[in-house]
This record gives C-alpha cells, sequence and structure tokens, in this order.
C-alpha cells in the first residue's frame, strides 16, 4: 500500500508492509496515539513515525529515510514498555533520528541512524528527555551533526554496545542531573569534538572503546559518586579522561589510554581513586589534577577529602603525575601517590606545585626522568617515602632523582636514589628532614642543598648511606645555613673508629662554601645498630669574639642538634677578661637567640669571648 499519512488510536493496531511517500512540503506520517498493543513493523517511509501515550508497542524493521521537513524518524512521548528495533532511519535533514521524550521502560535495540541534520541545522541521533529506565543497545549511529545521542534528566539508562561514528559534536551528551547511568562496550570513533560528556551521580562508564576523538574522550561535568573503568582510549586530542565544575568521588581504574594530548586532565574533584591505568605516549602529562578555584568544591559532602593515585603505570609523556594546589581548598586534601611506576618521561616523574595539604608520595619506581624524578615546588607538610629512583642522568640538564623547592616541612626518608646524575636537589626549602635514604653511584653530589636568601635552610641530614656518588669530589655539597648532616655512612670517608663507637674519628667535610661536616660519620653501613644517640655542638653567630657591645643586643647562635629529637636548652655566659672568667647572662634557653641588657653602668662590657654550654 502506497499511502501519505496513517493516524491510529487504540488498541491491537498494526502497520505491516506500507510505502510512506513524501512530496518533500506535506508533513507524512504514521500516528498513533492512546492504546496497547500495537506494532508498527515492515514498512518503508519517507515518513516519520510518531507515538504519544501507549504502552507495550512494537517499532521494528522500518525503513525511514529522505525526510527533508521539520520531523524526527520516530518520536515517542509519554509512552511506556516500548521495543524501538532493526530499524534503518537515515537522511534527516531537519529532525533527530529517534526522539524521545517523558517515556520509561523502554528499548532501543539495533537500529541504524545516520546522516542526521546538517551543518546549518545541526541534529542528534537520539534524543531523551526526562525519561528513565531506558535500554539503548547494539544501535549504530554515525553522521550525526550534533551528538549521537543528547539527553537531559534521564535516569536509570544502559547504553550498550552501541558503535558511534563519526559524530560532529560529541557521541553522547548527558548533562548533570542524570544518575545511575550504565556506558558500557560501545565504540566511539572519529568523534569531531569528543566521545563522552556526562554528568550526574551514580553513573558507570566501563569496558567503551574510544579513538580519534579531535578534544576529549571522556568529560565529566559535575560528576559525582562514579566509575570510569576498564575503558581503551587512544588518538586523542585533548583529554583522554577530563573532570571540572567540582567533581566528588570518582574511580578511575584500569583504563589504557594512549596518544593523546593529556591522559587525565582533572580540575577541582575530590575523594578520586586513580588505580590501575596504564597510560603512554602522551603529548603532556599522564595524571594532572589542578585546583584552580574558578569551580565550587562541595568539600562538606566529601567523604576524605583525599586523592589515590596508585597502582599506575605512566610512561613516555612530558610529565607523569602532576598535582598543582593553588587555592584554598588544597590546604583540607590527603594526598596518596603510591605503587606507580613511572617511566621515560620528558621532564619530572612525579611533580607538586603549591600543593599545601599533606602528602605522602611512598613505594613508587621512578625511572629515566629528563629533569626529576619528583620534584615539589612550594609544598609543605610531606612524606617522601620508599621510592626508587633509577637513571635521572641526563647530564645536559643536571637532571636529579628528587628536586626540592620553596617548600616546608618534608620528610624525604627511606628510599633508594642510584645511577642519577644528583640525588636531591634543594633549594630556597627549609625545615626539613632527609633520613634513612641510599644514594648509590649518582654521577655528582648524592646531596646538594643550595642556598635560601630568605630563610635558615635547616636542613637535617641523617642516617643516610653515600656509597660511590661523584667520583672524586665529595658525597654531599652545603651551600645553605644552619643544616646538619649527622651519623651518615660515607664510602670515601677513612672510616677510622680507635674506640669502637662505630663513630669514625675524624668528621666528613662536606662540599660547599659553608665548612659544613658530618661530625659523627658512620664506619659502617647504616643498619638498626648503628648508634642514634649524639649531639652537636652549639657555636656563636653574633657577636664574634673581641667586639665591644652596649645596650640591649641580640646574642645569636647555631643550635645544637639531638639526634633522637630532644629538646635542648641553652645556658648564655659572657666574659670581660678574655675567657678568664665567666659570667651566667641566662639558664635554660630556648631557640638560638636572646635579648640582653649588656650594662647599667656608663662602663661598657667587654664580650671579648663568648660561652655556650649546652644540655638536653
Amino acid at each position: 500500500m502506497c499511502i501519505r499519512d496513517r493516524f491510529i488510536r487504540g488498541d491491537n493496531n498494526k502497520v505491516f508492509n506500507n510505502i510512506f511517500i513524501s512530496d518533500g512540503e506535506v508533513f507524512s506520517q504514521i500516528t498513533l496515539n492512546d492504546g496497547n498493543f500495537n506494532e508498527i513493523k515492515e514498512n518503508i517511509m519517507e515518513a516519520s513515525i510518531s507515538i504519544s501515550n501507549l504502552t507495550n508497542t512494537f517499532i521494528e524493521n522500518n525503513i525511514i529515510s529522505s525526510l527533508a521537513v521539520y520531523q524526527d524518524g520516530i518520536s515517542i512521548f509519554g509512552s511506556s514498555y516500548i521495543t524501538v528495533k532493526n530499524n534503518t532511519i537515515h537522511h534527516i535533514t531537519k529532525g533527530n533520528g529517534i526522539s524521545v521524550s517523558e517515556s520509561f521502560e523502554m528499548d532501543l535495540i539495533d537500529n541504524s541512524i545516520g546522516f542526521i541534520g546538517t551543518e546549518s541545522d545541526p541534529r542528534e541521533g537520539i534524543n531523551l528527555y526526562l525519561s528513565s529506565n531506558l535500554s539503548i543497545i547494539n544501535n549504530e549511529i554515525s553522521n550525526a551533526t550534533r551528538m549521537g545521542i543528547a539527553s537531559y534528566k534521564t535516569n536509570s539508562t544502559t547504553i550498550e554496545n552501541n558503535f558511534f561514528y563519526n559524530i560532529s559534536w560529541y557521541g553522547l551528551h548527558f548533562p548533570a542531573p542524570n544518575y545511575n547511568i550504565i556506558i558500557q562496550n560501545n565504540t566511539f570513533e572519529n568523534m569531531l569534538d569528543r566521545a563522552i560528556d556526562i554528568g550526574g551521580t551514580n553513573n558507570i562508564i566501563q569496558y567503551n572503546t574510544i579513538k580519534h576523538c579531535k578534544d576529549c574522550g571522556i568529560t565529566l561535568p559535575s560528576f559525582s559518586f562514579s566509575k570510569i573503568i576498564n575503558n581503551t582510549i587512544k588518538d586523542i586530542g585533548g583529554s583522554a579522561i577530563s573532570s571540572y565544575w567540582g567533581c566528588l568521588n570518582l574511580e578511575i581504574a584500569n583504563n589504557f589510554i594512549s596518544n593523546s594530548s593529556y591522559g587525565l586532565g582533572l580540575s577541582d574533584s575530590l575523594d578520586l581513586i586513580i588505580q590501575k591505568n596504564t597510560i603512554t605516549n602522551i603529548l603532556d602529562v599522564s595524571i594532572y589534577i589542578s585546583f584552580t578555584g574558578d569551580y565550587q568544591i562541595d568539600y562538606f559532602n566529601s567523604e576524605t577529602n583525599q586523592i589515590i593515585i596508585n597502582n599506575n603505570e605512566l610512561s613516555y609523556s612530558r610529565v607523569g603525575i602532576c598535582i598543582c594546589g593553588q587555592n584554598i581548598y588544597s590546604n583540607i586534601l590527603n594526598l596518596f601517590i603510591f605503587g606507580n611506576t613511572i617511566s621515560n618521561h620528558a621532564d619530572n616523574g612525579i611533580q607538586l606545585h603549591e600543593f599545601s595539604g599533606l602528602f605522602n608520595i611512598y613505594n613508587n619506581f621512578i625511572d629515566n626522568c629528563g629533569w626529576a624524578g619528583i620534584e615539589l615546588w612550594g609544598d609543605e607538610n610531606g612524606i617522601v617515602e620508599n621510592n626508587s629512583i633509577y637513571y635521572c642522568d641526563n647530564s645536559a640538564r643536571d637532571t636529579r632523582a628528587i628536586q626540592l623547592d620553596f617548600s616546608y616541612n618534608v620528610q624525604i626518608t627511606e628510599n633508594h636514589i642510584e645511577s642519577n646524575n644528583i640525588g636531591i636537589y634543594i633549594y630556597g626549602s627549609s625545615n626539613s628532614s632527609i633520613t634513612l635514604n641510599s644514594f648509590i653511584s649518582n654521577a655528582n653530589e648524592g646531596i646538594i642543598i643550595d642556598e635560601n636568601k630568605d630563610n635558615l635552610t635547616e636542613i637535617k641530614v641523617m642516617h643516610n648511606n653515600f656509597i660511590n656518588n661523584n667520583p672524586g669530589g665529595k658525597q654531599a655539597s652545603d651551600f645553605g645555613s644552619n643544616n646538619v648532616f649527622i651519623l651518615n655512612y660515607w664510602s670515601d670517608h677513612t672510616n677510622t673508629d680507635a674506640n669502637g663507637d662505630g663513630i669514625a674519628d675524624e668528621p666528613y667535610y662536606l662540599g660547599g662554601n659553608t665548612g659544613n661536616a658530618d661530625n659523627f660519620p658512620l664506619v659502617d653501613l647504616v643498619s638498626e645498630h648503628s648508634p642514634t644517640h649524639v649531639m652537636t655542638i652549639p657555636s656563636i653567630i653574633y657577636p664574634v669574639s673581641g667586639i665591644t657591645l652596649s645596650g640591649v643586643e641580640k646574642i645569636k647562635w647555631k643550635k645544637a642538634y639531638d639526634s633522637m629529637d630532644y629538646e635542648v636548652f641553652y645556658d648564655l655566659y659572657y666574659s670581660k677578661d678574655n675567657g678568664n672568667s665567666w659570667i651566667m647572662i641566662a639558664n635554660t634557653i630556648k631557640g638560638n637567640s636572646y635579648n640582653c641588657l649588656l650594662y647599667t653602668s656608663p662602663s661598657p662590657r667587654d664580650l671579648s669571648t663568648s660561652r655556650m654550654p649546652s644540655s638536653a
């Protein structure tokens, strides 16, 4: 039967084996309203199918093509328990392939949808609005001029085993709010923008293959309490996975990502678990997390206020992991980076930039980085522990295993640092410790502490093994101030120990310009049996011997250091007869300075010699 329009109302209707034609100007369609158990099958149509307020209806095996009027190929409104299966919908120039509005319990299966919309009037392959409990399975959607599937407030929907090809904008566009969306086992290829753009909560994106996207693979605006797992994403112009607008509680795991500008580019997000991903051949950063302050983070609803990055394999990028925390939220974060294998990065393996939360970087294997295995810049309150760092050995760039710049209160402990250009390089940092590390066969010094023009560096270096570093020179250099080297093992020291206490009889003098030394160098490698409790001797910094002072003066001294961190108290004396007798100024002083009144009569006191016993 060759007809132009068919309007049907009621139950148990069947529209089979018809040919619907259009003159290109008059709307031509099958319209079914208000009924149950209807079937529309095996029609060949230059017309659309429009249904509303139906239940238990089947739309199957139809061919819908060449619609040049403002109609969708199939339009469904206010209906439920609908099956749309094995239809071919092509060349719909002014409408969407399938539109579903305010409907639920629906199956869209095995449909072929292509050549939808025009450049001047872009359209979607499938458009969803205020619908739920949908199954969109085994469809092929290609050559849509806007989205493959676009949705607004669609919930409890599964999108599975679909093939998306050559979509002008996004393969899937599900802006928040959405929830309980499962996107799995789909293939996205040649997206001219991004493959998946989804917000909302309690969603899962898994086992998808995404390749050849001009912008991003997956973008996650306001995406929370959700998982992105076991996807393959490659050949992406921007980030393989990107989040923004304050995402919360995400798991990104077991994904394979290659050949993109960024692997993960996540912004203003909390409660992240990033684990067991393989990310390789990245133009810029494999895992990049930033806190810009541009979007409000709902940290009051955060479960842990933490970021966990563990057991990933990252190779061949500019930087392996980069965390930038330049806003007020970073000081509430807890960051854990552990168990990762990080290799062959042009600059840094791990980089923290102005991160003021608590951080712990431990049990990572890092090798072949072009600048630093781990770089900390402007960070505070963290631990770098039990990492193995090898072959950061580009002598042209003075590469180093660990770089500590402008950072405060960092503990670097129990790391194995071998065959790098420099072991640890410290600049502008203070109040940090380097303990129980092994520095082995690094081309230059195991540790270099550079100057800090604004503050005392106050770096503690204790119980480390220095073995065959900087051949022909000193194994550590100090250009800073008030640093303490104590109870370290130095393989190039003479190691004489007349009294057998495990401490060499002579200091180990460092390189640099401070004249600093390890005054208690160990004769054997550091072990559980190494001596642990010694104390350095304090010395007066100001005034120097032989000058005459009067009035109120601030006396300054280099603090004594107790290797077990017991608090040290000081007694301060002065002499006016070149040390033949001593007069106490003050006792049981804390700190490293004391303001004292040096005379009460016109005659000034002569501090020709100063003395400072100390006690712990």
